[in-house]
């Protein structure tokens, strides 16, 4: 019989041819992912049927980009083919779920001024909230006045009404700055809420009142397998990762997102422009 000692020796090329194989499938993907699929920016149209949305607004269109990670020309190209996506679709909304910045640094608002550079010209309310990296090295509120200055209004705990819907904007649960409860006791009575947040799993806690919570975060998973699990997931974005959710306790849809965290690469997970045409959803045949 073989000495155990030499079994493993005479097998260690084959272990070793093994794992470069391995980490070389790995890199070939992580530059597929950066080249091809973080790249491949898709609108996808979605109907979205809430019970209780008032039928006087079916047909509402919401706009929805997210996590633009604006840090580099790339980011930059791809904000800017979003925004051109979303003015030939003409929604009567925009709703930006946060994340406009990786981190603060001395060129982020330059880079932000760029990334958004003609949305100003949309013709149409643009709305958002700051997610947790806007918080990152910085404050968030300094978002505030270069956004309004390009016609984006940012909601930090606090709502306001357009479009016939009470938008209520709240600002990061990661970084302990939402105030739910007080953003939603200034939404204006008699119309329908929906909640603009950026963490996704804080659909199970938002108070009741808000019909739909539009989020971002989760950048979808970002790789994903080709039957849609995710092996990584982030903090407060495992459980609603992506698209319409309309069993979460307050229904949530969640933007894939435009940029990426982590290695600037995606896997069957490319990021989104989404547009949301709102309608009543009908009771079933059999519950009349």
């Amino acid at each position: 019989a073989l000495h155990p000692g030499r079994r493993l020796r005479h097998n260690a090329p084959v272990v070793i041819r093994s794992i470069a194989g391995l980490a070389g499938l790995g890199a070939a993907t992580l530059v597929y992912g950066s080249l091809v699929e973080a790249k491949r920016l898709r609108l996808d149209r979605w109907s979205i049927r809430l019970s209780g949305w008032p039928p006087a607004l079916d047909g509402l269109r919401i706009g929805v980009i997210s996590d633009l990670h604006l840090r580099g020309p790339e980011t930059v190209e791809l904000a800017q083919r979003a925004l051109r996506v979303l003015a030939n679709e003409s929604p009567d909304i925009v709703v930006i779920p946060g994340d406009f910045i990786p981190y603060w640094s001395p060129d982020c608002l330059d880079l932000l001024t760029a990334g958004l550079a003609g949305i100003e010209n949309f013709g149409m309310p643009v709305l958002a909230v700051p997610g947790n990296h806007d918080w990152w090295l910085g404050d968030a509120e300094d978002l505030r006045a270069p956004l309004w200055d390009m016609g984006v209004r940012l909601l930090r705990n606090e709502a306001i009404t357009m479009q016939g819907v009470s938008w209520v904007g709240i600002d990061s649960a990661i970084e302990g700055h939402d105030r739910a409860v007080a953003a939603l006791a200034q939404a204006e009575e008699g119309r329908p809420k929906i909640a603009i947040w950026h963490e996704p799993d804080m659909a199970d806690k938002l108070p009741p009142g808000c019909l739909m919570q539009i989020s971002g975060h989760s950048h979808g998973g970002q790789f994903i397998t080709p039957w849609g699990w995710a092996p990584v997931t982030t903090k407060l974005g495992k459980k609603y990762r992506r698209g319409f959710c309309p069993k979460a306790r307050t229904p949530v849809f969640v933007s894939r997102g435009l940029a990426t965290t982590g290695p600037p690469s995606r896997l069957f997970c490319p990021p989104d422009v989404a547009v949301l045409t709102m309608s009543e959803l009908q009771p079933s045949k059999r519950h009349r």
